[in-house]
């Protein structure tokens, strides 16, 4: 990865294998956001100054910088399970230690992701002070497009009900979606009209993802399972041109993240598995998984322990 220089000092480049490089942003404190190979082999740990819960990291398409949230913020505002957020970027390439750079301080964002051109950041801010915030099924979104080089942002003028969910790599589309909905939308840049796709979709952290080449999106439907009516999510493909779909042979249960690699013939994705611990008890530990595109060939390359709960995914 080349080494950029906006005002930072700059270490030596990340060695980026042909297969590319996931990252993992997690609670473990003293390893916060580590890249690793495809095997899992590490290649970099990224240790941060500020005290932290990274959040929802993604790679830019040259993979040489990182934005995420800050989840480690005060609650405030009428619904105190709103927890305030700072959406930050940085070099990976920066000095060690280096402070990350701050779009938005003490803000509600769901999300932030990459302009196909690397420069620009695009996120949805909601008001923390709207009484009944997650019971809203009307809620509001201030849309952005943040330009890294001016520090300017402007407004994305999409319908003010719709968040942004995901930027195409060809820099055409949007996946957006409305608030207290499943259904998701391709939202065309062009002419900024949100079109539905589908509805029952999982949005959250199991957000869909364009393919590398931006012509399917893999996605999450929730699904029951009889006799109990347990609740569980399904993944699949849709192509965008001809609408079908693919069910894809993942577990129902447990996936939190899921990203495409850069040849768009496999994924990788995050899940919880349920562990005796010490005690006897049972404990959440999260894992990272990668298979083939249809479930097949997969093997675990990252175990992390109870404590150190894996927030991101991403795969440049």
């Amino acid at each position: 990865l080349a080494a950029l220089s906006l005002g930072h000092a700059t270490a030596a480049p990340v060695p980026k294998p042909p297969e590319g490089v996931i990252l993992i942003t997690s609670f473990n404190k003293t390893m916060p956001m580590e890249i690793v190979k495809p095997n899992g082999t590490s290649v970099k740990v990224i240790t941060l100054t500020e005290l932290l819960q990274p959040w929802q990291a993604s790679l830019s398409p040259d993979g040489s910088r990182v934005t995420y949230l800050n989840n480690l913020k005060m609650m405030r505002g009428r619904d105190k399970r709103s927890p305030m957020q700072s959406i930050c970027w940085r070099e990976l390439n920066a000095k060690a230690r280096s402070p990350s750079r701050i779009i938005v301080d003490e803000t509600l964002c769901p999300h932030a992701f990459w302009a196909a051109n690397g420069k620009s950041i695009y996120y949805s801010l909601i008001d923390p002070d709207r009484p009944n915030l997650f019971l809203s099924s009307d809620l509001e979104y201030d849309n952005w497009i943040y330009d890294l080089d001016t520090e300017k942002r402007t407004r994305l003028k999409i319908p003010k009900q719709h968040r942004v969910l995901a930027v195409s790599p060809d820099g055409k589309n949007l996946i957006t979606t409305v608030g207290g909905s499943r259904d998701i939308f391709i939202t065309p840049l062009r002419t900024l009209k949100p079109e539905s796709i589908g509805g029952h979709m999982v949005t959250g952290m199991v957000d869909p993802k364009f393919s590398p080449d931006s012509k399917r999106v893999v996605f999450g439907r929730m699904e029951f399972e009889r006799p109990q009516m347990n609740i569980t999510v399904a993944f699949f493909i849709i192509d965008l041109e001809t609408k079908n779909e693919t069910r894809l042979k993942l577990p129902k249960r447990g996936i939190e993240y899921i990203c495409w690699s850069p040849d768009g013939k496999r994924f990788a994705y995050h899940w919880v598995a349920r562990v005796p611990g010490l005690d006897g008890k049972i404990e959440h530990s999260s894992r990272v998984t990668v298979c083939n595109t249809d479930g097949s060939d997969s093997k675990v390359i990252v175990k992390r322990g109870p404590d150190e709960d894996i927030t991101g995914l991403d795969w440049r």
